[in-house]
């Protein structure tokens, strides 16, 4: 007859409980950092418009949900986003229309540098027409940034795992 004992099973499946419990928070945790380079890199490639940051860079985002089943998360869902109403336009260009003149007068101030009211305005209608006529031309910018770091995913949520591993 054979006795096998096993030390330390106890410990092995509390260990097993911690690190259950603590995976939902590594795939958070992975998922925060990942969307967050994904923000950066859209941010350099946005843009710039009058308000210097505070417009279209400014109103891109990320928020990272995560649905719990009894007690225990289910999934972790990040997005990135922008509230910004006209936040497609650059990236996917538009087709001819008139846009209104006096947001491109404040562009033509603030970006052109035309202090001069009646020069900004006939500027701002140049413009205008210009879109009217041709539209405007796709700068991507949001997709970009996303796809640049697609390659860096599994790094990011390796290194949120083995950080609460070896917490």
């Amino acid at each position: 007859m054979f006795t096998i004992e096993l030390k330390g099973l106890d410990e092995l499946t509390r260990s097993l409980d911690e690190m259950q419990k603590r995976m939902p928070m590594s795939y958070e945790k992975g998922l925060k950092r990942f969307c967050q380079l994904c923000v950066n890199s859209i941010k350099k490639r946005c843009p710039r418009g009058v308000f210097k940051g505070a417009g279209l860079m400014g109103s891109i985002k990320y928020e990272v949900t995560k649905a719990l089943t009894s007690g225990m998360m289910a999934f972790v869902n990040g997005e990135i986003y922008s509230d910004c109403p006209y936040a497609e336009y650059p990236e996917t260009g538009t087709r001819p229309h008139m846009p209104p003149v006096e947001p491109l007068k404040l562009w033509v101030r603030r970006i052109l540098n035309i202090a001069d009211e009646k020069e900004a305005e006939s500027v701002a209608w140049a413009i205008a027409k210009t879109i009217a006529k041709y539209g405007t031309k796709a700068k991507p910018y949001f997709r970009p940034g996303i796809e640049e770091n697609i390659p860096k995913f599994e790094s990011v949520m390796k290194q949120a795992f083995d950080e609460d591993l070896n917490a």
